[in-house]
């Protein structure tokens, strides 16, 4: 028997199903995955204080302080995890960076350019960290724009030949 791709997922299953953690959890929904609503410090001394010593319920809890009863839920049992911070480390673009400054001072090079010359001196890093850092230090150019202003009559064209032309702009008659 064959079944069209669109019903394929029906067989022995009224309706799709899919993996996810319980409503009543306190989930946060992301485009790329489930992760826990995340609150700061503050707000989760607020939620202790609330359900704690004031002894409101999670409810009342969540009207007080703006949140969904969900995300009080879970944050009033959970241990309050601060972000891990990441310490910033070093580059492998950093050694070659006054070079690529002074090679840009020298010529308007393109990040291309500025790669070839660096892996002929030793760099094995990506194109694109070497893009993003000319980009960061190198202007953008924009084209040149000079706006033309004439008085009537004042676009005419003449040539060695001693023929004059109007320009398409230029009133027709006006000398």
């Amino acid at each position: 028997m064959i079944v069209p791709r669109s019903a394929r997922w029906q067989r022995g299953r009224s309706r799709p199903h899919r993996a996810m953690p319980p409503a009543w959890f306190g989930w946060a929904t992301c485009s790329h995955r489930w992760s826990a609503a995340v609150i700061d410090f503050s707000t989760w001394c607020q939620i202790r204080d609330h359900l704690g010593r004031q002894q409101l319920t999670v409810t009342q809890t969540a009207q007080a302080l703006g949140l969904d009863p969900r995300t009080v839920a879970y944050w009033s049992e959970a241990q309050f995890r601060p972000r891990a911070h990441t310490t910033p480390h070093a580059s492998k673009l950093d050694p070659f960076k006054g070079q690529i400054v002074r090679w840009l001072d020298s010529h308007p090079y393109s990040a291309q350019q500025i790669l070839q010359r660096l892996r002929e001196i030793g760099f094995d890093g990506g194109r694109s960290i070497v893009k993003n850092y000319v980009a960061r230090i190198q202007p953008r150019q924009h084209p040149a724009f000079l706006k033309l202003d004439f008085a009537p009559g004042g676009s005419r064209r003449s040539w060695p030949s001693g023929r004059t032309a109007l320009s398409r702009w230029a009133t027709p008659g006006v000398a």
